[in-house]
Parts: structure tokens; C-alpha cells; sequence
């Protein structure tokens, strides 16, 4: 999700410019090979808590 990746990234950068505040669906995050190499038990809530205190990623407050 760097300014870097999203230059090679076509889904992720549209999936960004088509919302009206830069926002991607947690959903989509959660479907990407890299996330589901982990086998998380609770992904919604063990990413959201991994990245809670990040000063890079933001959480929305309906948690998607």
C-alpha cells in the first residue's frame, strides 16, 4: 500500500481514487495472499489491532 507499490498496484490504486476520501475496504486488505499467508484466526479484529497505534495506516471508526 506504499506511494512505491501503488504505482505497479492497478487494483489497489483504483480501488483509491474511486472512494471519495482515499479509503480501501478492509476486505479488500484482508484478501491479499500476503495477509492470508498469516492463517489469522480473527482477521478484521487482529489487523485492526496491529495497526491501531500506527502513524501510516488508519482504521475507520466503522472498523472497514
Amino acid at each position: 500500500m506504499s506511494d512505491k507499490n501503488l504505482v505497479n498496484d492497478r487494483f489497489f490504486h483504483e480501488k483509491i481514487s474511486d472512494s471519495k476520501n482515499g479509503w480501501v475496504d478492509l476486505t479488500f486488505i484482508l484478501a491479499c495472499n500476503k495477509i492470508k499467508q498469516f492463517k489469522l484466526k480473527n482477521p478484521v479484529e487482529e489487523v485492526t489491532e496491529a495497526v491501531k497505534d500506527s502513524t501510516e495506516v488508519e482504521i475507520s471508526k466503522d472498523g472497514k
